[in-house]
Parts: C-alpha cells; sequence; structure tokens
C-alpha cells in the first residue's frame, strides 16, 4: 500500500497545517489539514464485529494512523470557509449512518464536495468498493487508497468529474 507515502508527503509540505496549491484557472487558494489521532486497535475490531462491518485493508490502515480527517479545507485570508474532504472518524461514520437511516450493504466514510463517500459492505473481492452518493449510489471505480491519492494529487478537485467536463462544458464552469 502507498497509503502512507501519500499522506506522509503531503504532511512534510504543510505549513502550520495549510498548503498553497494552484486550483483550476490559475488561483492560488491556501488550503488547511486537520489530521485526527488514530484509532485504537480494539475499538475498530469492536466496531467490525458489531456493525457486521467490511473494511478494507486500506481504510482501516488510515483509521489506525488518522481516525478522521478534514482535507484540502479552503481559507480566505485566516478564515476557513469549508469545503474539501470530511473523512469520518468511526464513531462519526456510525452516527451518520444512523442518521442516514442506511441499511448495512453501505456504510458513508465521508463527506467531498457535496455528496458522502461510501464503502460497499461486501467481503467479496472487490477493488472497487468506493461508491459516490447516498440514495443513488454511483460506483467510483476505484478504492480509498486510490481515491485519496487521486484527491492529494489533484490538490482536492473533484477529479472523478473531469472526463465529463469536455471543452465546451468547461469553460461554463471556469
Amino acid at each position: 500500500m502507498f497509503l502512507n507515502q501519500t499522506l506522509n508527503t503531503l504532511k512534510s509540505q504543510l505549513d502550520d497545517n495549510k498548503l498553497k496549491v494552484i486550483s483550476q484557472g490559475g488561483e492560488i487558494q491556501t488550503i488547511g489539514f486537520q489530521f485526527n489521532q488514530p484509532i485504537n486497535y480494539d475499538c475498530l475490531q469492536q466496531v467490525k464485529e458489531n456493525k457486521n462491518w467490511y473494511l478494507p485493508n486500506d481504510y482501516e490502515a488510515f483509521l489506525l494512523e488518522h481516525n478522521g480527517a478534514k482535507m484540502f479545507e479552503l481559507y480566505l485570508g485566516d478564515t476557513n470557509i469549508g469545503g474539501g474532504l470530511l473523512l469520518y472518524s468511526l464513531e462519526e461514520v456510525q452516527k451518520v449512518h444512523q442518521r442516514l437511516n442506511m441499511d448495512n450493504d453501505y456504510y458513508p466514510i465521508g463527506y467531498v464536495h457535496e455528496e458522502h463517500l461510501m464503502i460497499k459492505n461486501s467481503k467479496e473481492n472487490n477493488k472497487n468498493y468506493l461508491y459516490f452518493g447516498y440514495l443513488e449510489k454511483r460506483p467510483s471505480n476505484m478504492n480509498f487508497e486510490i481515491f485519496l491519492d487521486r484527491f492529494v494529487v489533484s490538490n482536492g478537485s473533484n477529479f472523478w468529474e473531469w472526463p465529463w467536463l469536455d471543452a465546451e462544458k468547461y469553460y461554463k464552469f471556469f
């Protein structure tokens, strides 16, 4: 897995948990990051057993390193105006799952660009287990590690929509 390398390299570039990046249209933005403390291994195992959730290895490794995070939050001067990627702590995963009244086929692990990130709860060898949405679930065609790596490389952009932003559509949005 390269998940830890991606996160460690990102964190090595932060200055006071902030980073300046070039966004679409050549704009320079200041973005912020907060990484939670790791989850206790026993707590992780207890949730897996109690909820009957399958946690993929890459996602479990993330929780054992950072039990949740806020990444690529936009700053306007010194003011955090939000946005970016919210990766829930395992406690928050359970609360959001209950609040959304979801069945056990999926569970939410975060929120990004006004959409939930969800894991399909299946022990089958499905390497592309990450989904977007809530009521309508759209496959991302990737796992957590690949999603997070691409999100970091794209400076927090919604890279999964890029194939649909041809030249005509791109200029309407930016």
